[in-house]
């Protein structure tokens, strides 16, 4: 299980690891920093549970990069899932963030 806070730590300058979480599992992105680092187009999702972003674009506001998926269509669920088992095929699988909001 990892915690908020120390999902939160992996952001690559706390540590240098590079850390998201989609549906609450964690996966390690650090091989693509370029899309996940200080300079790449999806940073905003490092260090949290932005799960809301996957469907609403909202990369780099707090309304967005939350885990909370209410109010959202049906589709965006399915479509959500899917990312996040992009993230399970091409990224290392760390654990499940603790408490859950999905469990």
């Amino acid at each position: 299980l990892v915690t908020a806070e120390e999902l939160s730590r992996h952001d690559g300058v706390q540590d240098p690891t590079l850390w998201l979480a989609i549906l609450g599992e964690v996966f390690d992105v650090t091989k693509g920093e370029r899309h996940y680092g200080a300079e790449g187009g999806y940073k905003g999702f490092v260090g949290k549970d932005g799960t809301r972003a996957f469907h609403t674009g909202h990369f780099n506001t707090p309304e967005g990069l939350t885990p909370d998926m209410s109010g959202l269509p049906d589709a965006a669920h399915l479509a959500i899932r899917e990312w996040a088992d992009f993230y399970g095929r091409d990224y290392a699988y760390v654990g499940k963030l603790a408490p859950g909001f999905y469990y």
